[in-house]
C-alpha cells in the first residue's frame, strides 16, 4: 500500500474479513471505509483515490480491475483458481495478494503470494517480508519476518502437484452444492462464477435465526464477515457512514459446511429438516 504513485486516501471495503482492514491499520495509510454494492464489491465511482478491493469467497475479477487506472490492491485470499489468465489483464497499477492458509483450495500450510507486474512494488514487498534487509543485508526500511517457512513451501509444492485432481474434486462438490441450493430456492455464492472455491455462503432473511435452527439439526453454520468498519477503533475512518448494504449483507449471509469428503446425504437431510422449521418460524 506504500506504492509511491498512490495519492489520497485508500478506499477500503466495509464488507470484508477483519484481516483486510487490520492490514490497512498496520500499514498506517490514510483510508476511507466504503459501503458495499449489493454484490458485495465496492463501487470505484464512490472513491477517487487508490482502491483496496476484496474478491469475496474465491471470486475473480470484477469490472473494477478491467477499468481502474489508479493503484489497486486486491485481497484475493481465496481466489487461487480465479487467477488463471491474470497476466492478460493485470495492469502494472494492480497487485493481488493470495492466501495459502490450510482452509483454502490450494493448501500451503500458511503464508501467501504477492503478484504484480510492477517490479519495484514486488521488490519492496519482498524486502519488507525479510526484516527490511537490502541487497547487502543491511536493514533499509521497517520490515518483518513474513517469509514462507520451508515446511509450508513444501506443502504448497505438493499441493500444486495434486492441483488438477484437487480442482476437479472441488468443482464436483461445487456442482452438487449449487444444485442443492437451487433446488431449495436458496441464493448462494456458488452460482456467481465457474472457479473452484471452498466457501458455501447462502442468503437467508435472518442469518441469526437460520443459524440457530441449523444448529438444532446438527449443522454448524457461521455468519460471515462482521462489518469491522463499525468497530470502535475504526470509527475515525468511517466518515460517519452507516454502511446500510454492508449491514444487510452481514444480517443475511451464512456460511454452510463445504469441504471435500463431507457426508452429502446427511447434510441434505438435515438441511431439509432445518428449512422446514425455518419456514414455520418465519411464517409466525
Amino acid at each position: 500500500m506504500e506504492k509511491s504513485e498512490a495519492t489520497g486516501d485508500w478506499g477500503v471495503p466495509a464488507w470484508t474479513f477483519a484481516a483486510t482492514q487490520l492490514a490497512v491499520l498496520h500499514a498506517g495509510v490514510a483510508h476511507k471505509v466504503l459501503d458495499a454494492r449489493p454484490d458485495g464489491r465496492i463501487d470505484p465511482a464512490s472513491h477517487a483515490g487508490p482502491i483496496l478491493e476484496v474478491w469475496p469467497w474465491g471470486a475473480g475479477p470484477s469490472d473494477l480491475i478491467l477499468d481502474l487506472d489508479r493503484p489497486h490492491l486486491i485481497d484475493g485470499a481465496a481466489s487461487f483458481d480465479a487467477l488463471r489468465g491474470i497476466g492478460s489483464y493485470l495492469d502494472p497499477n494492480h497487485a493481488v495478494v493470495l492466501s495459502l492458509h490450510p482452509m483454502k483450495v490450494l493448501v500451503g500450510g500458511e503464508g501467501g503470494i504477492f503478484l504484480s507486474k510492477d517490479v519495484d512494488w514486488v521488490r519492496r514487498v519482498r524486502q519488507w517480508s525479510q526484516f527490511g534487509f537490502g541487497p547487502e543485508r543491511k536493514v533499509q526500511k521497517i520490515g518483518t519476518n513474513a517469509k514462507m517457512a520451508e515446511p509450508a513451501a513444501a506443502i504448497a509444492l505438493a499441493s500444486l502437484d495434486e492441483w488438477n485432481r484437487t480442482r476437479r474434486d472441488w468443482l464436483e462438490l461445487k456442482s452438487w452444492a449449487t444444485e442443492a441450493a437451487m433446488s431449495r430456492k436458496i441464493r448462494c455464492n456458488l452460482t456467481e462464477n465457474d472457479f473452484a472455491v471452498n466457501y458455501f455462503i447462502c442468503s437467508f432473511e435472518s442469518a441469526d435465526d437460520m443459524s440457530k435452527i441449523l444448529l438444532r439439526h446438527g449443522i454448524a453454520a457461521k455468519k460471515w464477515w462482521n462489518p469491522m468498519a463499525e468497530k470502535d477503533f475504526l470509527k475515525e475512518s468511517t466518515v460517519g457512514s452507516s454502511f446500510p448494504i454492508t449491514k444487510a449483507l452481514y444480517e443475511t449471509s451464512l456460511g454452510l459446511p463445504f469441504y471435500l469428503g463431507m457426508d452429502r446425504d446427511l447434510f441434505s437431510n438435515r438441511l431439509d429438516s432445518a428449512l422446514r422449521d425455518y419456514a414455520k418460524y418465519r411464517s409466525g
